[in-house]
């Protein structure tokens, strides 16, 4: 964890009813002494926790309800931290000095202590620092994102019941690997639960304190077409006069405010990954990354991004031709095809139903490319075809790589568009769009051509960028995780 310090080794057993637990203390994190966390491993399945010593009796009544509050949350929910409030008793405990919570109460007699699997990830302040010195264009919809999943969760607990309200500031969210959020730590404090998310809304940004914020609204630039960052402004000023005067009845209604102010954010297409920055800090978990991230000398196909895409489906619906998407049942893997008929699915609700697929067998040798986007005119006739493969040392089996899967779809669509004659203009913005791709696929240090020719013989035979090798027990969770992006996109 971020500020940890090693200590002397420490056994500490700790207790839960009947139920106790063995712990060896490694080390303590966080930002202020009064408050650190310890780090240490279970002794007996070697996973790792945090110990949070609850040291005065304000502490302890602090936390004492966390037990009460957990058996309120469904099992296996994932937005909320796993806490236990346990005891250390002197007797499990010979030889070891123990922290009094509290010698006032006999419901705090003993050493207490609040007891959760430790989370990897970052909090949300440090993970939104690393933005500092950025256009806040260039991540403000990553941040709204985060903040309606931080919405969701509390509004999950509203609907259950949960007593009080979950402690909302930049330290207890944490950001995991996978671009999701958890939320630690509880309080009874009394304070409205849309302000403190609005407070962390803008809590990267300077002279956004709440006196501030009406103020200095608009000089903010979530989105770089002037009339809609004015729309998302006057939105999120008509939020912030709502929290003023207790406008809210529920956090449902808050959050469905927040996902309409997501509305006016601009879509750049079918995304190909998670998040905007790919969560790149997390390394050797080959995160997918999205197709709105390129560097400034690709402005141009950034730009064009969407007028293309948009354009090949609205060529779809008029000209009546339609797309036959054929993978390799064969080399992919149930979750790599079900994100490949999510995107199916996904454009045929923008084109009334002008794509399809269809997989094939590679079993008996004969090998085609592992995609293949046909597309086809009214009497069936093959217009243009774009293949996209990916080479594979021999023996190695492409299920157990983290395919960027939405990427190569993306690429072999923009291919089926290429006209005959690779010197047509036509063709430009496309081969642009396919750069961008595959720069996304294989990182922006590699040697991505500039001639057409060129680049469609380098997507039918795509390196395996390092990124992509990945624990194959995570195969699956990664695989599913691009699906539900892909969804949410």
């Amino acid at each position: 964890p971020i500020g940890f310090t090693p200590q002397p080794r420490e056994e500490l057993t700790l207790n839960l009813g009947s139920k106790t637990q063995k712990f060896t203390i490694l080390g303590a994190f966080g930002r202020r002494e009064d408050t650190w966390l310890h780090l240490a491993v279970d002794e007996d399945t070697g996973k790792l926790f945090v110990i949070r010593k609850l040291a005065t009796a304000e502490a302890a009544r602090h936390c004492g309800e966390v037990s009460r509050v957990m058996e309120m949350i469904p099992e296996g929910y994932k937005g909320i931290y796993d806490a236990k409030w346990m005891e250390a008793l002197p007797e499990l405990n010979p030889g070891n000095k123990l922290w009094i919570s509290s010698d006032e109460d006999d419901k705090f007699a003993y050493a207490s202590a609040i007891v959760y699997p430790f989370i990897e990830g970052l909090d949300f302040e440090d993970y939104f620092s690393r933005f500092k010195g950025e256009r806040l264009s260039s991540y403000s919809r990553l941040l709204l994102d985060k903040i309606i999943r931080v919405a969701e969760i509390c509004a999950d607990l509203e609907t259950w019941g949960v007593p009080g309200i979950w402690d909302i500031n930049s330290f207890n969210e944490i950001i995991g690997p996978d671009g999701d959020v958890v939320m630690i730590d509880y309080s009874k404090v009394g304070f409205t639960p849309t302000g403190a998310l609005e407070d962390l809304f803008y809590a990267p940004f300077d002279n956004m304190r709440r006196p501030e914020r009406e103020k200095n609204l608009s000089k903010l630039v979530f989105v770089e077409d002037q009339h809609l960052n004015d729309r998302i402004i006057s939105g999120l000023r008509a939020i912030h006069h709502k929290i003023k005067s207790g406008e809210y009845t529920s956090l449902k209604e808050f959050l469905s405010d927040l996902r309409n102010m997501r509305s006016l954010f601009p879509n750049d297409g079918v995304r190909s990954g998670i998040n905007r920055q790919g969560d790149a800090s997390y390394a050797g978990v080959g995160q997918i990354h999205a197709a709105s991230s390129c560097e400034a000398k690709d402005m141009y196909d950034s730009e064009e991004f969407k007028v293309l895409w948009f354009d090949m489906l609205r060529k779809a619906f008029h000209e009546k031709s339609v797309y036959k998407i054929k993978y390799d049942e064969t080399r992919f893997s149930g979750s790599q095809i079900a994100i490949i008929k999510e995107y199916v699915r996904l454009l045929n609700m923008k084109t009334g139903g002008k794509f399809e697929t269809a997989g094939f067998s590679s079993a008996n040798g004969a090998r085609e490319a592992l995609l293949t986007v046909y597309k086809l005119n009214h009497t069936g006739n093959v217009m243009g075809k774009g293949c996209v493969d990916i080479d594979i040392p021999a023996g190695d089996d492409i299920k157990q790589y983290a395919l960027r899967i939405t990427g190569m779809l993306n690429i072999a669509l923009a291919a089926s568009n290429i006209g005959e004659d690779l010197s047509d203009g036509d063709n430009t913005p496309i081969a642009g769009f396919i750069r961008r791709e595959c720069r996304e696929i294989l990182g922006d240090g590699s040697a991505i051509p500039d001639d057409l020719a060129s680049l469609i013989k380098l997507i039918r035979n795509l390196p395996i960028p390092k990124a992509a090798i990945i624990p194959t027990e995570k195969i699956e969770e990664y695989n599913k995780l691009a699906k539900e992006a892909l969804s949410a996109a």
